[in-house]
């Protein structure tokens, strides 16, 4: 019988590890001086105020830190309101995997939709008092974008939280190698059919909508060559030119951008 073990000594220096958690923070991974629940003090070492307009409440485990934490962490980034997101996939730990894995690139092991993701958004929204609650926009995105029934659970959530949400996302269509680890065998796309639906909702409520949709292949682009999905997305924009859409990172990713990639923004606009 194969024995399930949570960590692995032969694959991580455990005490090095610990070591390295002992140490103070880098420079740049400092918490800055000066902000106190969302407002600059006197003499602040921040220089300036921004919006998150991207920060995950949860990881590819479905945990996370609490807002106490979060909150903590804007102030020392100067950081006045957020938009708080989920994450609408969870890793599987998989039984041919020795060791739990913590981000979807850890092993093959498959990813799928947990739409549970965005319950756990309200209820820590709901838990913070008024005046830390002016802090976040909470907004929904656990579904299924090849699904059809994913505008079902959308209004679900809508009506059961009246005010609540914000906005729809982050909707995780084309994403680098999370997109071959889902356990449905339909890839995500930005333009699909389960998307429309969902695009109406938000143009009818007045609602943004972030949708991470990479703008083209992991592989390094041909020179002279197109994006090869940037079509998905002006198809999306010439047929829904009402809809308050956020191309999340503008189509970047972690092992998907080019040089140039700024012309193609502009070109865009």
């Amino acid at each position: 019988q194969k024995t399930v073990v949570t960590k692995n000594d032969s694959l991580h220096d455990v005490e090095e590890a610990r070591k390295k958690d002992m140490m103070p923070p880098a420079e740049k991974n400092r918490s800055l001086e000066g902000m106190k629940d969302g407002k600059l003090m006197h003499d602040a070492e921040i220089k300036h105020v921004v919006i998150d307009t991207h920060l995950h409440m949860l990881d590819f485990l479905q945990k996370s830190s609490g807002t106490r934490k979060i909150l903590q962490a804007m102030d020392g980034c100067g950081v006045e309101k957020a938009i708080l997101i989920g994450m609408p996939c969870c890793k599987k730990w998989s039984k041919d995997e020795p060791e739990r894995p913590l981000y979807y690139q850890d092993d093959n092991g498959q990813c799928y939709f947990y739409a549970y993701s965005d319950q756990m958004v309200a209820d820590a929204w709901l838990a913070l008092p008024d005046e830390k609650r002016a802090r976040f926009a909470p907004i929904m995105g656990a579904f299924n974008p090849t699904d059809l029934h994913a505008i079902d659970h959308v209004q679900r959530m809508w009506d059961k939280y009246p005010k609540l949400w914000r906005g729809l996302g982050e909707v995780m269509c084309r994403h680098d190698d999370l997109t071959m680890l889902l356990q449905d065998e339909e890839t995500p796309v930005i333009n699909h059919m389960g998307m429309r639906a969902l695009y109406e909702f938000c143009v009818e409520h007045d609602i943004n909508c972030l949708v991470h949709h990479n703008a083209t292949r992991t592989a390094m682009r041909e020179k002279g060559g197109d994006y090869e999905y940037l079509w998905e997305v002006k198809q999306v924009l010439d047929e829904f030119p009402q809809l308050r859409l956020i191309w999340c990172h503008a189509g970047v990713s972690r092992r998907t951008h080019e040089d140039h990639h700024h012309e193609m923004i502009d070109e865009m606009i």
